[in-house]
């Protein structure tokens, strides 16, 4: 009778293997860098996407803080302490991370809990928003470049003076 409950044991490990590298390829098919750390912030999985965003493998990040590696890469400015940030907003939330100044690159970092654990781990995702931030910075440059032709154009045409009119 053992030999058929070892069968049904073997396939059933088997088949949660399966159900794992399927999720695994799944996960590493979305386009957002994703990381699953414990309580404290130490890295317990990542998916592809942020392996090339910090550009290491899973086996140098893996047992890492979360902090800490993205600390190297923060611009100057800018810095993260995650310890603060689960303290403040336990429940999850939101920040923007500018992470290089050349060639600008800002991530969106949400995070959420995950209840059904305690102490709950939780689940990152990040967002690259440099393409919006980019294109927000030209508008705002370009409607400052207008600003400017407009004032230009109005001292050409009016008396520095008086604020009159002038004859050119």
């Amino acid at each position: 009778m053992s030999a058929p409950r070892a069968d049904s044991e073997s396939s059933l490990v088997l088949e949660l293997g399966r159900s794992l590298a399927r999720l695994e390829l799944a996960l590493a098919q979305i386009s957002h860098a994703q990381v699953i750390t414990d309580a404290a912030g130490c890295l317990l999985w990542c998916n592809g996407r942020f392996e090339q965003l910090i550009q290491k493998s899973r086996l140098q990040l893996l047992g890492g803080s979360l902090d800490q590696v993205h600390q190297s890469r923060l611009a100057g400015d800018s810095s993260l302490n995650l310890h603060d940030l689960l303290e403040q907003r336990c429940h999850g939330g939101m920040v923007t991370l500018v992470l290089d100044r050349e060639p600008r690159q800002v991530m969106e970092l949400e995070w959420r809990p995950v209840q059904s654990e305690q102490p709950a781990p939780y689940v990152f995702s990040f967002h690259d928003v440099s393409d919006r931030e980019s294109l927000q910075a030209l508008q705002l440059q370009s409607r400052q470049l207008v600003d400017e032709q407009l004032a230009l154009a109005q001292q050409v045409v009016t008396c520095p003076v008086n604020g009159l009119p002038n004859r050119r």
